[in-house]
């Protein structure tokens, strides 16, 4: 969503911070016929600069120990510019527009129409025919590697996410305060939501509680389309592409939503709310019901218990709707890492990045950068990791920087931490993905941005109650007419030409 520049310049003034240290060895590129191996006790440390997203309230500050050891194990000055997520897009897009790009960009996702168009234009290094060198990367999973792609092509190195992490996460302490038990089904949800807002879960004598908490990304609508029998943003129906907002299971999953904003069942911002004040709505008291990542939790949980020593929450992933439970099945990645021509000018250069990447990737910093330094953050018990460190707002941040996860030591799980797990394991059979991974639309490239944004006005303006089911079914024809007719076509004849 787009900021005013004023936010936009202050909420960068906080957030840059440039990691930087003076460091041991030098990295060496992957060796071929032409380059040998730098001096590792003449080279100087090689700067690598790196944009990437913050979702925790501050930055990883400048003398952080891990990030430091992560520079002398890549002999790297590392200069990391921390983006609050609510303006990283602007942030993106001013960056490429104005040729003001880092060594290393982080994007979600490379179709977006800035980036891929980005792609078109030769901005970004392709990396497919270097990865062979590089003994961490070339180990990127082909399945997850090819949803990546653009072209045919490969430009980037993913971050790794499990398939689905998502779940409903609620507060038990309340369901036992109103002798409630946990829900089963889309309208029990609704039942709750009236009962956190009407009976005083809290029991401390006002009306200040709530149902759902919710953001601009509408978790909770894309969620009540998916119990409806909708589709994750784009499904298939007899080789043609549907977007999930053409269908009946998705103005259904309006309706219910608009329920809840009619009889205030949900924080009524939630159209324009940035993610971290919905977690605020849930961490603070207001709201009991919240959807989405369950790493949600790793960012409120200490404040919510901190304020109420009693709260529990739960983690439900079998709500069962039409089709049975049914969750928001990602594409196993988490975006991915571009290295920029302007900034990084040469082959040589390019090599350097990349052994830079390549090592982030190898099993000591994987480890580095989820568990911490061994006897500080973490101590090994039977072989497994157990955390010693309560920084889990600082960790949070670290998963930003991670890759492959292939060599991460496995936890001694307790308490929340084996529920994630638990979820991570009955999502893997229950996600629904969105059937365009990697595929190309050359009309969305261009257009997405346009097309996107009428649908989500409609969409937003049904939700509040500005149009009717006649409005929107003309937005829907606009957005055809606009494009959107193509995209479907793109689509469909590019599912059906790799016989898929």
């Amino acid at each position: 969503m787009n900021m005013k520049q004023a936010s936009l310049r202050l909420c960068m003034g906080f957030a840059v911070v440039s990691m930087i240290s003076a460091c041991g060895n030098a990295a060496a590129p992957a060796k071929t016929d032409k380059e040998g191996p730098a001096s590792a006790s003449t080279a100087a440390p090689f700067e690598v600069t790196w944009m990437t997203e913050l979702f925790a309230p501050e930055p990883i500050k400048a003398d952080d120990p891990r990030i430091k050891k992560v520079e002398a194990l890549t002999g790297t000055k590392l200069s990391i510019n921390w983006v609050p997520s609510q303006a990283y897009s602007d942030k993106v897009n001013t960056s490429i527009a104005g040729g003001d790009l880092p060594k290393v960009l982080s994007v979600s996702d490379i179709r977006m129409p800035v980036i891929s168009n980005a792609v078109k234009s030769g901005v970004f290094w392709e990396l497919g025919p270097y990865l062979d060198a590089y003994p961490n990367l070339k180990r990127m999973e082909s399945g997850i590697l090819d949803g990546t792609k653009y072209g045919g092509k490969i430009y980037g190195i993913y971050r790794y996410r499990p398939l689905s992490r998502e779940a409903v996460i609620i507060r038990k302490d309340w369901l036992d305060a109103l002798g409630l038990p946990l829900p089963k089904t889309p309208e029990d949800l609704y039942n709750i939501a009236k009962a956190f807002t009407e009976q005083d879960p809290d029991k401390n004598g006002k009306k200040d509680t709530y149902g759902f908490t919710d953001a601009s990304a509408l978790y909770v609508l894309n969620y009540m389309n998916l119990w409806q029998g909708g589709y994750n943003k784009w499904g298939i129906e007899k080789g043609v592409f549907v977007p999930n907002f053409m269908t009946p299971a998705y103005m259904q999953a309006m309706k219910s939503v608009k329920r809840l904003y009619d009889e205030k069942l949900i924080n009524q911002d939630f159209i324009i709310a940035k993610n971290n004040q919905s977690e605020e709505n849930f961490a603070g008291g207001k709201a009991g019901i919240i959807i989405g990542a369950y790493n949600i939790l790793d960012r409120t949980y200490g404040n919510l218990t901190k304020l109420f020593p009693q709260a529990k929450v739960e983690l439900i992933t079998q709500i069962q709707g039409v089709n049975g439970p049914k969750v928001i099945g990602g594409s196993g990645h988490n975006g991915i890492n571009l290295i920029p021509k302007n900034t990084v000018k040469t082959e040589e250069d390019l090599k350097k990045v990349l052994a830079f990447l390549d090592k982030i990737c190898g099993e000591e910093i994987q480890n580095i950068l989820r568990w911490g330094i061994e006897g500080t953050d973490y101590t090994m018990v039977n072989g497994k990791a157990k955390d010693l460190t309560k920084d889990t707002v600082h960790f949070s941040s670290y998963r930003q920087l991670r890759m492959l996860e292939d060599k991460l030591i496995p936890a001694e799980l307790s308490g929340l931490a084996e529920r994630y797990a638990q979820v991570e394991a009955e999502n893997d059979k229950i996600a629904v993905l969105n059937m365009t991974n990697g595929l190309e639309s050359k009309t969305y490239s261009e257009m997405g941005g346009t097309l996107d944004k009428n649908i989500e006005d409609a969409r937003n303006k049904f939700l509040l109650g500005a149009i009717d089911e006649k409005g929107f079914q003309k937005a829907i024809d606009d957005w055809k007419k606009a494009g959107g007719d193509k995209v479907i076509e793109e689509y469909s004849k590019q599912y059906a030409e790799r016989g898929k």
